[in-house]
């Protein structure tokens, strides 16, 4: 028998910082030019959903969140290692590590456009 248990941070709940807690979107009007681009040439596109996306950017503070109702330990909280959905920097975290990702594969971003990576 499996046990599942769900945990969610209440990022409206989170103490409120200064610093950058968002990641860059690809402006509308840039998407329809790239598409716009694609079609003339008839390139090949893709594109890919991520899952769990979050869950794989490791944190880079220390954040504690409660236990849920149902397993509550008095006196016990559980240190975050990763991301969750919910946490007001999980996009920005998610970011800057697909950023190091693509940096890798070889890709340059676009100075103009932070979210809008080129090759040779």
């Amino acid at each position: 028998m499996r046990f599942k248990a769900r945990l969610y941070i209440r990022g409206n709940l989170q103490e409120s910082v200064y610093e950058d807690t968002y990641a860059v979107t690809l402006a509308a009007k840039l998407f329809r030019a790239l598409i716009a681009i694609i079609a003339i040439f008839d390139l090949n596109c893709w594109q890919g959903d991520a899952v769990n996306i979050f869950a794989n950017s490791e944190i880079n503070e220390v954040v504690y969140i409660k236990y849920l109702n149902r397993f509550l330990i008095k006196g016990k909280c559980l240190l975050l290692q990763r991301a969750l959905y919910g946490l007001r920097q999980s996009p920005l975290l998610w970011y800057n590590n697909l950023t190091i990702t693509l940096k890798k594969e070889g890709l340059k971003p676009v100075a103009e456009e932070p979210c809008l990576y080129h090759n040779n």
